[in-house]
């Protein structure tokens, strides 16, 4: 049966009893998603489920497990479980809204009050909630975007984002419920045309479809002029998104896997770096953890970190974190380079009239090695001998000296973190002029 820009009020839902197999609401007159029980469609309209205080909630008598309201005391969606009320984590996302107020849309309540003008369906209550459709992931064989259910397997509520099944955390508030039961007066949409739980002023009854809410992108969210509790489904963020009275929140989910962190990966000790990775949908916190005798400078908590790098080598990781807890950890292998020890100059070798061969240690982690020649104390130099970068070698033909005259040589290691101290000095007499 298709519902079109008609009004309900409870008297006219109890005429008609509970008969309604799948629904659809909307302007268009498209027929429901195969997936969905009851699909609520619009692009111009959002829609309103049950708001009450949390005593009107806690007063609900024996509420049925899959059970949804919004709270106007903490402007958040609870949801009944087996085991008491929870609340469904949330993380504010703008408050960019427009004028779009176009009316013409469903109520089922018990008053007989209009449908707010921002809803395509009003649901109210203020002694009942609407009741998800109760069933499993793997019974729904080809979920639309946005299909919601209430997970019977896990006791969660779980939507569909058009790839996967996505569990919002949801945090345990008390199991204070009303005792009793109440008359069964609200409207089922269900496969075996049953009655409504008591507790529920909309169940939607399935064992294999879900529930399709206003499906909207974030422009087509940010044009309504919404009232407190209009709910959506955004297509831009494939989140569960509401309003709060001042404020988008969209419901939390666990941090998505991190992307990879970028930064240098061999780097020198005693250099400052800065490592950082793409911000995560829905984290609200970065921890990074850099190798032992490394110092974060500023960042923490961040997607950007500045570090003073120790001497270890290591790897800088990071996982976001939310009210849902956390993702999984990247991590970044980091070398650690060091300026190289001095090298110890050894005895030169091949000596001759006019040249000689300087010889030195290898020292680990040089790259390159720097030569000095001189014939007094190394205030001054011999021509093309002063830090002369000879290159990765331990020895060096040095040439174009003079015969019968003692020499000095002296070596530096070197490399991309810089250049070791002076080696000892090693003297050397050229042979007699011939």
């Amino acid at each position: 049966m298709k519902i079109r820009l008609l009004y309900f009020s409870l008297c006219y839902i109890f005429f008609i009893s509970q008969l309604f197999s799948q629904v659809s609401i909307n302007t268009s007159g498209n027929n429901p998603n195969s997936s969905s029980m009851l699909d609520v469609s619009s692009t111009q309209h959002g829609m309103l489920i049950p708001r009450m205080t949390t005593s009107q909630r806690n007063a609900i008598k024996t509420p049925a497990s899959g059970l949804i309201i919004y709270n106007t005391d903490n402007n958040m969606l609870n949801i009944y479980t087996n085991n008491g009320w929870y609340v469904l984590e949330s993380i504010s996302v703008g408050s960019s809204t427009g004028t779009l107020s176009l009316g013409g849309g469903v109520a089922i309540n018990e008053d007989g009050s209009s449908p707010s003008n921002s809803a395509i369906l009003d649901v109210k209550s203020t002694t009942r909630g609407v009741l998800l459709p109760r069933t499993t992931t793997g019974s729904i064989s080809t979920p639309a975007q946005g299909l919601i259910i209430y997970n019977t397997s896990t006791n969660k509520l779980n939507y569909y984002n058009g790839s996967s099944w996505i569990s919002p955390c949801q945090s345990f508030i008390t199991n204070t419920t009303g005792t009793g039961s109440l008359s069964q007066i609200g409207l089922s949409i269900s496969e075996t045309l049953s009655l409504p739980d008591q507790s529920a002023i909309l169940e939607i009854k399935s064992s294999n479809k879900g529930l399709l809410i206003p499906r909207l992108s974030e422009a087509q969210r940010n044009a309504l002029s919404p009232v407190r509790g209009l709910l959506l489904y955004n297509t831009t963020s494939n989140k569960i998104n509401y309003w709060n009275g001042s404020m988008w929140y969209e419901v939390l989910t666990a941090p998505p896997t991190i992307g990879a962190i970028s930064g240098n990966t061999n780097v020198c000790a005693g250099t400052t770096q800065n490592y950082s990775i793409s911000p995560v949908s829905g984290a609200t916190s970065y921890t990074w953890t850099v190798p032992s005798g490394w110092t974060i400078n500023s960042g923490q908590g961040t997607t950007s970190i500045n570090v003073t790098v120790g001497t270890s080598s290591g790897s800088v990781s990071v996982f976001a974190s939310n009210g849902c807890g956390n993702s999984t950890t990247q991590t970044l292998a980091i070398t650690v380079n060091t300026i190289p020890n001095a090298p110890v100059a050894q005895a030169a070798s091949n000596v001759a009239d006019y040249s000689f061969t300087a010889n030195w240690s290898s020292v680990s982690n040089a790259t390159t090695y720097y030569l000095d020649v001189s014939t007094d104390d190394f205030s001054t130099f011999v021509a093309g001998y002063n830090n002369l970068n000879v290159g990765n070698v331990t020895s060096y033909n040095v040439t174009g000296l003079e015969c019968w005259t003692v020499y000095f040589y002296r070596v530096r290691a070197g490399n991309a973190c810089g250049i070791s101290d002076n080696s000892n000095e090693k003297d050397i007499k050229t042979t007699s002029c011939k």
